[in-house]
């Protein structure tokens, strides 16, 4: 999950973002992963080109918790997420996204090695992902 999630995570915007990376700065969420529709992330980018991606994943009444740091670049419309650390447990993945649009609090944009095309919408820095609903 953690490659692909951090797509997830990560965010890339339309014409007017294409010379800028400052867009991507903030606060994204969104749900599904490839070939996973029960997982809800939020992504964190920081101007000096960290981020922190948090993943809920919900199956029936387990919630698993992940949390994935890094850093990020943005140049011509391609982000690169470096995944860094999952749960604090080093690794190194390399993922790369093409900006497909954005209008300023949507991003939507595809993951290069998979096809997956993610939308993010961005929020506010206290929001919280949602609990999974176990009760049903």
């Amino acid at each position: 999950m953690t490659g692909v999630c951090l797509g997830f995570c990560l965010l890339l915007f339309s014409q007017v973002a294409q010379n800028s990376s400052s867009f991507l700065v903030g606060d994204w969420y969104g749900e599904e992963q490839p070939n996973d529709p029960n997982v809800l992330w939020l992504a964190r980018f920081w101007p000096d080109g960290r981020f922190e991606a948090e993943f809920r994943t919900c199956r029936k009444t387990q919630t698993i918790d992940e949390i994935d740091q890094g850093s990020w670049t943005y140049r011509n419309g391609v982000t690169d997420v470096t995944s860094l650390f999952v749960d604090g447990r080093p690794i190194h993945v390399i993922d790369r996204y093409k900006t497909l649009s954005f209008d300023g609090s949507k991003h939507v944009y595809r993951h290069e090695r998979t096809g997956f095309v993610f939308t993010a919408v961005r929020v506010g820095a206290q929001f919280e992902i949602p609990s999974c609903n176990l009760s049903s």
